[in-house]
């Protein structure tokens, strides 16, 4: 991936992200860090195309952007953002949140690939409570 004078402003006109260049490397795995305001959350928000930059350009492997589906980019990329989000739900739940409709044998995979199986089945009918306390 690669940022080539990039430019955003949200809907205010005020640039948030002013020149940026940069490049990524396919497979590898790259922090944002920063400051609070500095804009890590919207270059996040470049690639995932929540929004399209103001100037310059965004390629995945060479190709714009914008020329990708949503559904093709976003499966490429993975990310993890800095604060947890665990709703005050079962443990099992939480983790069909994303596809609720998944079959209970995808939930179980899934637990069994985060090495959480047991606490699933031992008490994954259980409440979290907010941002997992219990």
């Amino acid at each position: 991936m690669a940022f080539d004078h990039v430019n955003f402003a949200y809907g205010d006109g005020t640039p948030v992200i002013h020149d940026v260049s940069l490049q990524i490397a396919a497979g590898k795995t790259t922090a944002i860090v920063g400051a609070t305001g500095s804009g890590k959350s919207t270059i996040l928000a470049l690639i995932g195309r929540l929004y399209d930059c103001t100037s310059g350009e965004i390629f995945v492997n060479g190709t714009p952007i914008q020329d990708l589906t949503l559904a093709s980019l976003r499966r490429a990329i993975n990310i993890v953002a800095q604060d947890i989000v665990i709703f005050n739900k079962s443990i099992f739940d939480n983790i069909a949140y994303a596809k609720p409709d998944a079959p209970k044998e995808a939930i179980l995979a899934a637990a069994e690939k985060a090495q959480i199986l047991d606490l699933l089945t031992t008490r994954g009918d259980a409440p979290v409570g907010p941002k997992g306390a219990h």
